[in-house]
């Protein structure tokens, strides 16, 4: 990486001229460049790279440019930013297959050694191919895709922030990180209804000193989160910037959750358990004997095994009075009785506060016929 000598003006890197030279999505990124740049040390967070849009190496010299226009003891303190950036690989399928590979290789068409990636495993996956292991060539038949697709029960998430064609499902993917993560706060915060009050109160140092950034505040029945708080120690004053909070919470009696769906077979799903704030343990418990559930008290977050019995009230595929040959509607679909019904599960879960109060969520399995 190229410093400018010590004791010599810095050039001055034309971001305007840039902005008319470059595509808008070129430009973006050397803002998010300069913009990090700018920022101190401790504080440069991993900054995602786009190769797919061949901005990888543009990135990385915009960042070298901006490093320029720094005197040189400063461009050393920033040295290990580079470091820091992670790259998204590219990845292909092949047609007619379930055979997703990812590749490295640069706009000269020649590989190169990525820089860190973040890539989730999918499940287990049926295909076939050779692979040539330096001895010897094996053909194989299941593999573990690694890539930006990951499946949780029956949903696929993705490592893409938007929602863009995943290169193995061949499907526009809408849970991604922006779904998951941003959009419930970001709904939230422009909601038409939504308000920002300010609030001065005196709290309990024992209060005072557990309140969390992210836990909601009941005020008079609305609830709030917080956007930012001053206080005392000494006093216990407190100032607060609060925001309306009209997103879901823990649902306490019959508020339904969004369900899991699983198939008509027996099977163990695995479900995921948070914790709000505050919480010491959690029990799960369903009033189906059939069912089971491994764990069934959390300590602190993770993952429960629920495993449940085949569907006892399924379908049944129709077939010809010779029972030689299904019967198909026009689009090809077996016609399927209509007796089949939804098998419902329902877990409790029990959570015990650090103040030994409780409160309950309920998670809803819907067994499909």
């Amino acid at each position: 990486m190229t410093y400018i000598e010590d004791g010599k003006e810095p050039p001055i890197f034309d971001f305007d001229l840039a902005k008319e030279v470059m595509t808008e999505p070129v430009y973006e990124n050397m803002i998010v460049a300069k913009t990090v740049m700018e920022d101190t040390v401790d504080d440069v967070k991993f900054l995602h790279t786009l190769p797919n849009q061949d901005l990888d190496s543009t990135v990385t010299s915009m960042i070298e440019k901006v490093y320029e226009t720094y005197p040189i003891d400063i461009a050393k303190q920033k040295e290990t930013f580079l470091a820091k950036v992670i790259e998204n690989m590219q990845f292909n399928r092949f047609t007619n297959t379930n055979l997703q590979v990812g590749f490295t290789i640069d706009k000269d068409l020649n590989s190169y050694v990525p820089k860190p990636m973040l890539l989730y495993m999918y499940d287990e996956t049926t295909t076939l191919f050779k692979f040539n292991t330096g001895t010897g060539t094996n053909t194989l038949t299941e593999y573990m895709p690694f890539g930006q697709d990951v499946k949780v029960l029956t949903d696929n998430f993705s490592l893409n922030f938007n929602a863009e064609i995943s290169t193995l499902t061949g499907l526009v993917e809408q849970n991604t990180l922006f779904a998951t993560y941003y959009f419930g706060y970001l709904s939230n915060l422009f909601n038409l209804k939504n308000r920002r009050t300010t609030v001065k109160t005196n709290l309990p140092v024992s209060l005072l000193t557990e309140l969390r950034l992210n836990d909601r505040v009941i005020i008079r029945d609305k609830r709030y989160i917080i956007e930012s708080m001053k206080s005392n120690l000494n006093t216990g004053d407190v100032d607060f910037v609060l925001i309306n909070d009209f997103r879901p919470v823990i649902s306490i009696g019959n508020v339904p959750s969004e369900p899991l769906i699983p198939s008509d077979v027996a099977q163990c799903l695995d479900v995921r358990i948070l914790f709000p704030n505050g919480v010491v343990q959690a029990d799960v418990t369903c009033s189906n004997p059939s069912v089971t559930i491994t764990p069934s008290t959390l300590t602190s977050e993770g993952t429960i095994e629920v495993c449940i019995p085949d569907n006892p009230n399924t379908t049944t595929v129709l077939k010809t009075e010779d029972d030689l040959d299904y019967i198909n509607t026009e689009d090809l679909d077996r016609v399927r009785t209509e007796e089949g019904t939804i098998e419902l599960y329902t877990l409790v879960v029990t959570y015990t506060f650090s103040n030994g109060t409780q409160t309950s969520n309920q998670i809803f399995i819907q067994q499909q016929p």
